[in-house]
């Protein structure tokens, strides 16, 4: 049995979905429905993740449902990931019912956004770089589109009953919306539409998801990418996130990485007690990097209103001594994590730190690849005390958007 079969309508989606799997260290391997179905359910053996191809966004919608029906029946898996294209353009009520029909499934979770690419949604309303998009003439002169931008309405000649989850009740968090859907699969196999306008909303999603026992997923490889499998994968790449930097737009970026991986400095902590604030907080870290392969380190929470500065004035510390203990509890906290973890990619944003880590972790010369992660950012590498190869991306504060540091983090977990 696989962990997880995706099943596309098309090969490019196949494979920007599969990626999703394999950047987390699963096997994941991308075939057409056009082999037979001895050949796909033979590829069991050496793959944990299976995407197919059904080459159906055109099809009729008999022949689209028959297309997942089939792939579903010769290939068993622990979850069905049906992905659909980020401007539902395709079969997409057909193919979803194929597998609530094919699977045993009390609910079918369905987040089509994609916010890294300007696609979500909001009140049932699917948005394309903030237009519906049935307003969006470039994407509907495109093959099949959709005849509504309201997902409910949609899927409204649905054998199945459609409800839809408010972007308030995401917002609370994974236990609000894991309740909401709980009380969802107490009635008939049912489709649930989920509003999202970030990252994070997907992350909620998925993680509320798992937490009812969901198995069938719908959306695009925005979803897929927090969408966790029953096993960890074989083989799986560690990488440690060190954030010192305080610009706001590092700030931002930061708000839009999953809550489990990120772990905050207490402040008054940290400047009372810098060493014994840096060696618990990489405790916390290693807990997230046990459970998700990534543990990012930062000395601010966005969504505190803490000022460090005002903070050491009350304890009697000028701004030079604030910055010294900080950074000493940071790279305290990294080097705590990074000896029980042993990382395979580094990653540093804010140029003093980034210095202060590399000089804890005994690492005075680095190798440039010649690679970005995206202009201004590059990936280097050094070998650790083991003689591994461990990839290393350094981001100045200011640099990138609201999505660089979880690219960057990203970039390193599938490198």
């Amino acid at each position: 049995m696989y962990e997880a079969l995706v099943i596309a309508d098309d090969m490019t989606g196949a494979t920007d979905t599969g990626q999703q799997f394999a950047t987390r260290g699963y096997t994941t391997k991308v075939t057409a429905q056009s082999q037979s179905n001895d050949t796909i359910s033979n590829l069991g053996q050496s793959t944990e993740v299976l995407v197919v191809d059904t080459d159906s966004r055109t099809s009729e919608e008999s022949t689209a449902y028959d297309a997942v029906s089939s792939v579903i029946d010769c290939c068993p898996a622990a979850t069905i990931y049906k992905k659909v294209d980020s401007t539902l353009r395709g079969n997409v009520l057909p193919e979803i019912e194929a597998v609530l029909d094919q699977t045993s499934s009390d609910i079918v979770v369905i987040a089509p956004a994609f916010p890294a690419n300007d696609r979500v949604t909001v009140g049932g309303y699917h948005l394309v770089d903030e237009r519906p998009i049935t307003s969006a003439m470039d994407y509907q002169a495109r093959e099949s589109p959709p005849t509504t931008s309201h997902i409910p309405t949609l899927l409204r000649e649905s054998a199945y009953p459609v409800t839809h989850i408010p972007i308030e009740i995401i917002d609370e968090g994974a236990d609000a919306t894991a309740a909401e859907l709980d009380a969802i699969s107490t009635e008939s196999p049912t489709l649930a539409v989920c509003d999202a306008l970030s990252a994070r909303h997907l992350d909620v999603i998925a993680t509320a998801a798992e937490r009812v026992g969901t198995d069938s997923y719908v959306g695009s490889a925005g979803l897929a990418a927090h969408v966790e499998l029953s096993n960890a994968p074989t083989t799986q790449n560690r990488v440690l996130g060190v954030v010192g930097s305080t610009n706001e737009r590092t700030l931002s970026q930061l708000s839009a990485l999953p809550d489990d991986w990120v772990t905050y400095l207490d402040l008054k902590r940290a400047l009372s007690a810098p060493e014994a604030a840096g060696r618990e907080t990489g405790q916390h870290a290693e807990r997230a990097m046990q459970s998700s392969n990534i543990a990012v380190i930062a000395s601010i929470d966005p969504t505190n209103d803490i000022d460090a500065y005002r903070l050491g004035s009350e304890l009697g510390y000028d701004e030079m001594a604030v910055r010294s203990r900080i950074g000493t509890a940071l790279t305290t906290a990294a080097e705590e994590c990074w000896q029980t973890t042993s990382p395979t990619g580094l990653f540093a944003t804010g140029g003093t730190v980034a210095k202060q880590i590399l000089d804890r972790l005994d690492i005075d010369t680095i190798e440039l690849t010649g690679q970005e992660v995206e202009a201004g950012i590059p990936v280097a590498q050094f070998d650790n005390a083991a003689q591994e190869t461990v990839r290393l991306v350094t981001k100045a504060g200011g640099f990138g958007d609201a999505g660089t540091i979880l690219n960057c983090l990203d970039s390193l977990r599938r490198i």
